[in-house]
């Protein structure tokens, strides 16, 4: 009885090694093959997928602040970090807020015209702040403002623009389109001075002419306005302000 149970067992061993040798390390996976290769045209094999995940990067940077680089006369009226759109906003901002009391009320040449030496209120003609982000994801892009330790008596309005190439619109529309919508002033409570809108990875540009061609961006700048409504209001002195830019996956 022994001798024939071993002669069982030593014929399941046999068979059993006899199928491994047919089906070595066969995968568990299915993405396997075999067969002979007796003749010239045999082969065998398999094909298998596999992925590539990019995640989601940023960089965001400053190319220039020339915010209130100069120095604010102090004489009564509207001082503009520059020549362009930013005085629209800031004239109808004003003008819409202070109504008959908004100086200098109907004269033309008010704001920024004059030099110097002159009697009129100068803005500063170097500029805003111009920042750059460029991301392989749409994002979500928060400009914040606050004070230092010596806030400003006099209210202080920044305003967040968009370089734009397409039409519709060329140059720098507000970046929620809606100059009110795109809006921080000093005067908001401090959890609402920022302003947050969309960055989308379709609307990136290459680079300028003369900038290396391999990068592709979307440009913002930041203008601002202070209203010195009469001279006592706002004390000669130096004020500094912090303005955070934040991006994030949308």
């Amino acid at each position: 009885m022994k001798r024939v149970l071993a002669l069982s067992l030593l014929l399941v061993m046999v068979l059993s090694a006899g199928a491994l040798a047919a089906d070595p390390e066969k995968s568990v996976n299915g993405y396997y093959d075999i067969g002979s290769l007796q003749d010239e045209d045999d082969n065998i094999g398999f094909e298998f997928p596999f992925t590539v995940t990019i995640e989601k990067y940023a960089r965001v940077w400053l190319v220039e602040n020339k915010l209130f680089k100069n120095p604010l006369m102090g004489a009564a009226g509207l001082y503009t970090s520059d020549e362009w759109q930013v005085i629209r906003d800031a004239q109808a901002y004003f003008a819409a807020k202070l109504g008959e009391t908004y100086w200098p009320g109907t004269e033309v040449d008010w704001v920024g015209k004059g030099d110097k030496d002159s009697e009129a209120p100068e803005f500063d003609r170097d500029g805003g702040a111009l920042f750059r982000v460029e991301s392989n994801c749409d994002a979500i892009v928060e400009v914040a403002f606050d004070w230092g330790e010596n806030p400003l008596t006099s209210e202080l309005v920044l305003w967040v623009y968009r370089h734009q190439d397409v039409a519709p619109y060329i140059g720098w529309p507000p970046v929620n389109g809606d100059a009110a919508l795109s809006r921080i002033s000093s005067e908001d409570p401090d959890d609402e001075r920022i302003v947050s809108f969309e960055h989308l990875f379709e609307n990136q540009l290459p680079a300028k002419q003369g900038e290396d061609t391999k990068y592709m961006f979307s440009e913002y700048k930041i203008g601002g306005a202070v209203f010195i409504d009469y001279i006592a209001q706002q004390l000669a002195d130096t004020y500094d302000g912090l303005i955070t830019i934040t991006v994030s996956a949308k």
